[in-house]
């Protein structure tokens, strides 16, 4: 199954000579909608379901001093860091410039510069770009 919202390629941030912290962030996403096998024929219209699969895309965010993450993150699980709110800062600026690939709620970061399956070290990374 392919991702619609991956199809686009994202657009850069502009250059501002800082830190980047490249995130590989895992979305639940509607792809596509498939149609049930155990409905009658005159009900196919009614009995289309939408699908939902995680889809993974990388972030690029350049981070400094002044401007923060713009997150509220989530490290309980211990490998990935949930998302519990967006406002503003770095990640809101992704948004603004990348709607069809915006982060969201209950999105996941998986991966931050390359360190993965550790959360702790995720935030550091986040720390140390900032």
């Amino acid at each position: 199954t392919i991702c619609s919202s991956v199809a686009m390629a994202p657009k850069a941030l502009p250059s501002r000579n800082v830190p980047t912290a490249v995130m590989k962030m895992m979305v639940p996403r509607v792809v596509k909608s498939k149609a049930s096998n155990t409905a009658p024929a005159a009900n196919t219209a009614l009995s289309t379901a939408l699908e939902i699969v995680p889809c993974e895309f990388p972030v690029t965010l350049s981070l400094n001093q002044s401007a923060s993450l713009g997150a509220e993150l989530d490290a309980s699980d211990g490998k990935t860091l949930l998302v519990r709110t967006v406002s503003g800062g770095a990640l809101g600026e992704w948004n603004h410039l990348h709607p069809l690939l915006s982060i969201q709620r209950g999105d996941r970061i998986v991966a931050v510069n390359h360190r993965s399956a550790d959360a702790q070290a995720m935030l550091m990374e986040i720390r140390v770009a900032g």
